[in-house]
């Protein structure tokens, strides 16, 4: 069972998202529930992030990984070297908010990634104490 302030949130891959210009609490997604991508082609990782009005005001840290079909960090080309692929966000929910909760968003493309080769993925999203894990095959 559920608490009821907890935060909920959902991660969903797909082959492209933006943020909607008209309305930047939604997000365009193309092919979204992507479960598998052809080898080298880039892939979208969206969290959607439901807050309860009790938890209005606070800060949350967000944390995605891309892992290899062993569980270990996927890696690709940096500035100095390899570097994991990951994103960290911070999710700052303002105090005002009107209805039953906010509905916030965040998402990482798979930037700084080297092509996948052929293998089953897995992004990981820690949030709130909360993991959710969504996989990819290419």
């Amino acid at each position: 069972m559920t608490e009821p302030n907890a935060v909920a949130f959902e991660l969903v891959l797909c082959a492209a998202a933006m943020p909607n210009p008209a309305d930047r609490s939604t997000v365009d997604m193309r092919a979204a529930g992507l479960r598998h991508a052809p080898s080298g082609s880039p892939h979208v990782a969206v969290v959607f992030v439901k807050v309860p009005p009790a938890r209005f005001g606070e800060t949350f840290d967000l944390a995605m990984d891309l892992l290899d079909e062993n569980g270990e960090q996927v890696h690709g080309p940096g500035p100095s070297g390899s570097v994991p692929v990951c994103r960290d966000f911070t999710i700052e929910v303002p105090q005002a908010q009107a209805g039953s909760g906010a509905q916030v968003w965040a998402g990482a493309y798979a930037q700084g990634a080297p092509p996948l080769p052929p293998g089953a993925y897995q992004w990981r999203v820690a949030l709130d104490g909360q993991v959710r894990t969504e996989s990819i095959s290419t």
